[in-house]
Parts: C-alpha cells; structure tokens; sequence
C-alpha cells in the first residue's frame, strides 16, 4: 500500500519502485520486475538497481542478459575507481562492491584481489 501511495504521489519515485519491483520479484512476475528495475534505473543511475536488474534475469533463466548487465555494472565500477585513485574522489571506498561486481561475471581472481 505504502508504494501504492508514493508511486500515486510520483509515479517515477526511483525507491518506490524499487519496492514494488521486489514484490513483483517475490510473486515471481519477473517481466513487470525487469521492467520497473528499468524504469528506476532510468531515473537514477544506481548500482543496486542495475545489481537487481541481472538478478531477476538470473532468476527468469536469462543468464545471457543477466552477464551483460553484471560485466556493464563492473565496466561501471573500474572506471569509477580509476577516477578515485587519480584524486576525483567521492567519498566511496568500491573494492567490496568490485569484488562482488567480479563474482557476478565469474572472475574469482579479480575477486579476490579487490576483496
């Protein structure tokens, strides 16, 4: 009801959709998920969403679409570190979010060294 109400508020509230998009994860309606993860995305760039996104096509056995989106999110999050250890830092400590990021596409290695 709440994400009924916020999203009647501001239908493109990136954290409402967030948490219908996990109910409709739950009720596995894994289309109108990937959809909303989408939509979110759209309207703020976010990790955890794009995270979500290769999840639930993990889940609806798109495993294809899902590594595209887990290799984009860690292509993402080199890029970003890159910047942070040149001095353009945002505050944000990513090797655990790397390390994570190379577990998604299978690179153990990579994984390790950032965790």
């Amino acid at each position: 009801m709440d994400y009924t109400i916020a999203l009647g508020n501001r239908p493109d509230y990136p954290y409402a959709l967030a948490g219908w998009l996990e109910l409709q994860t739950a009720e596995k309606d894994y289309d109108k998920a990937i959809g909303l993860y989408k939509k979110a995305d759209s309207v703020l760039n976010d990790y955890a969403f794009e995270e979500g996104l290769a999840e639930v096509y993990k889940l609806s056995g798109r495993n294809d679409e899902a590594m595209v989106v887990s290799k984009k999110i860690l292509e993402k999050m080199l890029n970003t570190s890159k910047n942070m250890k040149s001095g353009d830092s945002m505050g944000h400590y990513a090797d655990k979010e790397i390390a994570y990021a190379c577990l998604a596409v299978n690179d153990y290695d990579k994984a390790l060294e950032h965790a």
